[in-house]
């Protein structure tokens, strides 16, 4: 049987219908002959690892679903021009990023749906840092494997990275990354290239170009 896979870029299935769909593909790969069901002699979880890790590479249909539907999460952040991106913008997130919409009052069963995958998405994103402006020191991804714990717990929540630059020579102002964060996190942030002529950008970290595959998100 053929995975319904532009249903699934669209839509978030129910779990029950793609434990059903599992449970036919199940039935299908240990011979189901008339009225004689086969013994499946290994679980589906087991049949659902790739072949590296002793599996048959079977797809998680709920996770594959998941990793389709952030794939239109990544073109709403890569197209903030498009049609669709200024519709849902209007409508859901007027006032913040994709990243920080919430569910409102009435909101369509494509966008919460839709919400569930960007949750996914956005724990494999980060920003690259270009001048700073568009990144919160504090809320968003952009130092390399570092969830951001301060030093000092009275700070600006809403302070912008292009704060912590010094816009004379377009480098990191230490004196600023010291206050804020232990001697570690400082290295972690001065290993980062910056241009503070280019915008920052988001790209996700589990490609090597930086763009959000299918494969690496399942």
């Amino acid at each position: 049987m053929s995975i319904p896979t532009y249903a699934m870029s669209c839509f978030l299935l129910p779990k029950s219908l793609c434990k059903e769909l599992e449970m036919m593909m199940a039935k299908f790969w240990w011979g189901n002959q008339g009225q004689g069901n086969k013994i499946h002699w290994v679980s589906w979880e087991k049949l659902s690892n790739s072949k590296f890790r002793g599996g048959m590479g079977f797809k998680d249909l709920h996770l594959f679903n998941l990793a389709l539907l952030a794939k239109q999460g990544w073109r709403l952040l890569r197209n903030e021009g498009s049609l669709v991106h200024r519709v849902f913008k209007a409508k859901y997130f007027p006032n913040t990023s994709l990243f920080d919409a919430k569910l409102i009052c009435n909101s369509s069963y494509v966008w919460k749906r839709l919400l569930e995958a960007i949750t996914d998405l956005k724990r494999g994103c980060r920003w690259r840092v270009g001048n700073g402006k568009s990144i919160n020191v504090f809320k968003d991804p952009w130092i390399p494997d570092y969830n951001l714990p301060l030093n000092n717990s009275e700070f600006d929540e809403d302070l912008k990275v292009h704060s912590l630059i010094d816009s004379s020579t377009g480098w990191w102002n230490i004196q600023a990354l010291r206050a804020l964060f232990n001697p570690n996190v400082v290295q972690k942030i001065l290993q980062l290239n910056i241009s503070i002529h280019v915008e920052d950008s988001l790209f996700w970290v589990h490609e090597k170009n930086g763009n959000y595959s299918i494969r690496s998100a399942y």
